[in-house]
């Protein structure tokens, strides 16, 4: 547990939009009162500033260690982005866990759970077929009007992570 000196003191709005300024955020593209409303209503001061961490500091000089170009109208928009990527892959994730039940569920029908196989290892032979993502998601095939750029069939969640990234970015 963290000494008492060492935990950082609890900030106003006021004082966290100085805090901000003395680290170079400018608030151009935003004004300190926009500011001030953003953190008291949408997004907390912590989450907020970690965006400012991807940005680039002045080394040496009168400005070392504050941030070059960085406005607070950039960092509103990173959590907004961050939200929005937040909400797609929510759904994303909706439907992948959806479709792994349907095929589980479907598995077990195809298999008719004669009583032999009602036991636990019969149980743990369905869920070890089903369980690779290779047919479980058709996505092009199933949904009417999706347009996914993954392949229909995963080998495994961690191998389609590198297609992801490239449906996504695209």
């Amino acid at each position: 547990m963290a000494e008492p000196h060492d935990r950082k003191p609890i900030l106003t709005i006021e004082q966290q939009i100085e805090h901000l300024k003395q680290k170079g955020v400018a608030f151009e593209l935003c004004s300190e009162e926009e500011a001030a409303d953003y953190l008291r209503d949408k997004c907390n001061f912590f989450k907020l500033a970690s965006y400012r961490k991807l940005f680039s500091k002045y080394e040496g000089g009168p400005r070392d260690g504050r941030y070059v170009d960085l406005d607070f109208g950039q960092l509103r928009l990173l959590a907004a982005l961050d939200q929005e990527l937040r909400h797609a892959l929510l759904g994303m994730t909706l439907d992948i866990e959806h479709f792994q039940k349907v095929t589980l569920l479907r598995e077990m029908e195809d298999r008719r759970w004669e009583s032999a196989s009602r036991s636990e290892r019969g149980f743990r032979d369905v869920l070890s077929a089903s369980h690779s993502f290779g047919n479980c998601i058709p996505f092009r095939t199933r949904i009417p009007g999706c347009t996914f750029r993954l392949s229909c069939h995963w080998e495994s969640i961690s191998h389609s992570t590198a297609r992801f990234r490239v449906a996504v970015s695209a």
